[in-house]
């Protein structure tokens, strides 16, 4: 398990440094939208929660539907935006995953 978490980080860093290194916009904008979405409470506190309360044989499907709840409630409910849109949705969803797998990347690391 601990070997496959560190092939998804070398294989995830590889991309984004050639995306920086070879000056790719679409791999430039997406990590950077990426990031700031981590940075949004209404994503960070739900993905933390619902990495430790998610447990069972489909982790990491329960995980992408929570994900995928919570970027729908957020543009619906907090910014109140009636127009969902496809890209921003996934975006969510995506930063929402990317917080569960570096907590779930720390507890494989200390576990041992």
């Amino acid at each position: 398990m601990k070997k496959t978490y560190f092939l998804i980080l070398a294989v995830a860093i590889c991309v984004i440094l050639a995306g920086y290194i070879l000056n790719i916009p679409q791999i430039i904008n997406f990590v950077d939208k990426t990031i700031r979405l981590m940075r949004n409470v209404w994503i960070a506190v739900p993905a933390l929660i619902f990495t430790f309360v998610a447990t069972g044989k489909r982790y990491w499907l329960s995980l992408v539907i929570c994900g995928l709840i919570d970027a729908v409630l957020v543009q619906w409910l907090v910014w109140h935006n009636s127009s969902i849109g496809i890209e921003s949705t996934l975006m969510m969803a995506f930063a929402f995953l990317t917080i569960a797998y570096f907590i779930n990347l720390v507890r494989v690391i200390f576990r041992g």
